[in-house]
């Protein structure tokens, strides 16, 4: 249950698919997931539904080709989950 507990994992395209399953997983394992999509509203959704986890979720706005949503993206993840970043996963 516990085997990512305390670790960061940023996924990409977490709203759909794969990249969906694979932030339901990681949220069973106990990692800290950050669901990134560029429709916030999707983001927020899949969050909802990770919360019963308890492993503090959080949804940020990102698109991948925009270099300002990627520089972004890690600061964010950080400061809300006050994690030192050698938890990232």
């Amino acid at each position: 249950m516990d085997e990512l507990s305390n670790k960061v994992a940023i996924i990409t395209g977490s709203t759909k698919g794969i990249g969906k399953s694979i932030a339901e997983v990681f949220s069973q394992k106990g990692a800290h997931v950050v669901v990134t999509s560029r429709n916030l509203s999707s983001a927020k959704s899949i969050v909802d539904g990770l919360a019963s986890y308890d492993t503090d979720p959080i949804a940020i706005k990102t698109d991948v080709t925009n270099d300002d949503d990627i520089s972004n993206l890690i600061p964010v993840s950080y400061t809300h989950l006050t994690l030192p970043t050698s938890d990232l996963v």
